[in-house]
């Protein structure tokens, strides 16, 4: 397998938002993904959280950033998390919001595979603003199955990843979880409602990602998506699941593993370069590497203003 190592060259705006406001109030954000296109996004960043891991949140098909996680939000920030949404260009206006990045774009021409971009660059974005914070990862359903190759393309710079009904049915050929999922080496929790693992493909997939040592939660009740941590869309008590979630996230701001991860990682260090590259051209299509502009995003966040250069392995059949 070729491992292309993509250059990202970052310019940060000059700040304009005062540090109060910064504390308190979401920033909106433009990113410009590795494929030139703008992706919206939302950031929220407390100076007085240093060392405090960054969520990075993805939201499903048909929805926006800000719709889907808005009931979500406050439990977060009250943990002390500083957050990044982003509205990626496939979505729309379900949860009743608006899909500021996929309004300008055609989105019968996007696939879910076509939008790994937008995670990349909304976790190189959090990376260079925030370089001695680690970042997790929260995907919900198309987004869930995505963001463990995003994991697999940034090792050092994840240290966990939750995925909420990862999705992995024909229209996520290109980019299905599992096969990315075993070389993951951070900690993974993966959730779904009752009601889908129903569904006999679901279950034969919780139970691949339980083979690969991930943690697993069946909610009850729950909804599709992070929906199952909102009781409005739940139609019920969602207390359990949070807790789940809680102390998941308790234990990624900690710093520690989770119990039988040690083996994981060393089994993941055991899989050959030949045989990933087998696994993945035979059952995934990584995205496409163009040649874009360099990217570079316009924000209102508070930070000095600098020129700075990023650099990462991207790790895929290319």
């Amino acid at each position: 397998m070729r491992v292309a190592r993509l250059s990202v060259s970052i310019l940060l705006a000059t700040p304009v938002l005062t540090p109060a406001a910064a504390q308190d109030v979401p920033a909106d954000t433009v990113l410009t993904a590795a494929d030139g296109v703008r992706v919206h996004a939302t950031w929220y960043r407390s100076p007085d959280t240093a060392g405090e891991p960054v969520i990075l949140l993805f939201h499903q098909g048909g929805a926006s950033g800000m719709a889907e996680y808005a009931p979500v939000i406050p439990r977060l920030r009250e943990a002390g998390f500083n957050l990044l949404l982003i509205d990626q260009r496939r979505g729309g206006e379900r949860f009743g919001g608006i899909n500021r990045t996929a309004s300008s774009v055609d989105a019968d021409e996007v696939s879910y595979c076509d939008v790994l971009p937008d995670l990349e660059a909304a976790l190189v974005f959090a990376r260079q603003l925030e370089p001695e914070r680690r970042v997790i990862l929260w995907g919900s359903s198309y987004s869930a199955a995505l963001v463990f190759q995003l994991a697999v393309a940034y090792p050092e710079d994840v240290r966990g990843l939750l995925a909420f009904s990862p999705a992995s049915g024909d229209p996520m050929d290109g980019c299905r979880p599992a096969p990315f999922a075993e070389q993951v080496q951070v900690p993974a929790l993966v959730l779904r409602p009752t009601s889908e693992m129903e569904r006999g493909g679901v279950a034969t997939q919780m139970q691949v990602f339980r083979d690969q040592g991930h943690d697993t939660y069946v909610a009850d009740p729950g909804a599709h998506g992070s929906s199952m941590l909102v009781a409005d869309r739940v139609n019920g008590d969602v207390e359990a699941t949070w807790e789940v979630v809680s102390a998941f996230l308790d234990g990624l701001r900690s710093g520690g593993a989770r119990p039988g991860r040690e083996g994981r990682s060393e089994r993941a260090r055991r899989v050959t370069a030949a045989s990933v590259g087998a696994s993945i051209r035979s059952r995934q299509v990584p995205w496409q590497r163009r040649e874009p502009p360099q990217p570079s995003w316009e924000t209102s966040v508070v930070i000095p203003s600098s020129d700075v250069s990023f650099s990462a392995a991207l790790q895929g059949g290319l």
